[in-house]
């Protein structure tokens, strides 16, 4: 099974959690953030990786830019409420998003 990119994570989680037929495109990006076109509505999303809380404030205190939304593969709540707090929308491989 070949490994899935970052970037890849990050599109296949926001399409899950979207109606269907919306189009979703990953239009660039470096590293752990990239820029998602959601029909026409550019956002900047960035990968949490685990999801725990200690990695949601790493990122928050380190990232040049704050991203629209934060993907991991699983946010755990206290991570969920930091990004509430922060105002950042969140989505998780396990379908989860706000």
């Amino acid at each position: 099974m070949a490994t899935r990119t970052i970037k890849d994570r990050i599109q296949s989680a926001v399409v899950a959690v979207l109606p269907a037929g919306v189009e979703v495109l990953a239009t660039g990006g470096d590293g752990d953030q990239i820029d998602l076109r959601i029909n026409r509505v550019k956002i900047r999303a960035a990968w949490a990786g685990e999801g725990r809380l200690c990695h949601i404030r790493e990122l928050l205190a380190h990232l040049p830019r704050r991203p629209d939304i934060i993907v991991a593969r699983r946010l755990s709540p206290g991570a969920r409420a930091l990004l509430r707090e922060s105002g950042a929308g969140w989505v998780d491989e396990t379908g989860g998003c706000a």
